[in-house]
């Protein structure tokens, strides 16, 4: 019984994983922070920030985002932001991205929240796991979200 529950299992994680694809972007942008410190020693901060992006799909577009940073005494960091993403052909995505850790880079996970592309019922809820690194003022970026092939098309069309 168990080895039939197990190929079961198997089976059914490979189905899922045959109906998905890997939707990745890649961006890049300058940010500017302002910020409380406080006397023992945290500080409080918010940030808006601009860049550009790309995906694997070869669309491409602008981004804004504005967030806030909870950095505590002992230098570890809470982020959340929420960021407006624009396509090439005026389709709006919003994503609210979460992350502990240190200020200088690290991953964390996002999660669209809303968007206007065709079909936004499939990429509404999302999740995805992102990483990210900071240069000065100027922050990269790599999100990687698993898609289903039906929002794979839609991301197809889009690109052309």
């Amino acid at each position: 019984m168990l080895t039939l529950m197990m190929f079961i299992f198997i089976i059914s994680t490979n189905i899922r994983s045959e109906n998905t694809v890997e939707y990745i972007t890649e961006g890049s942008d300058t940010t500017d922070i302002k910020s409380f410190k406080l006397s023992n020693g945290s500080e409080f901060s918010t940030f808006e920030s601009k860049g550009s992006w790309t995906d694997n799909f070869g669309n491409y577009g602008k981004s804004s985002c504005k967030g806030i940073i909870d950095r505590g005494i002992n230098n570890n960091v809470s982020l959340i932001v929420m960021c407006e993403f624009i396509d090439k052909n005026g389709y709006k995505t919003w994503a609210l991205n979460k992350r502990d850790g240190v200020l200088d880079g690290g991953v964390g996970e996002s999660e669209i929240v809303d968007t206007t592309i065709p079909k936004k019922n499939l990429y509404i809820g999302t999740k995805c796991k992102f990483a990210i690194k900071y240069l000065d003022e100027i922050n990269f970026y790599k999100n990687k979200c698993k898609i289903s092939k039906e929002l794979a098309e839609v991301f197809e069309k889009m690109s052309k």
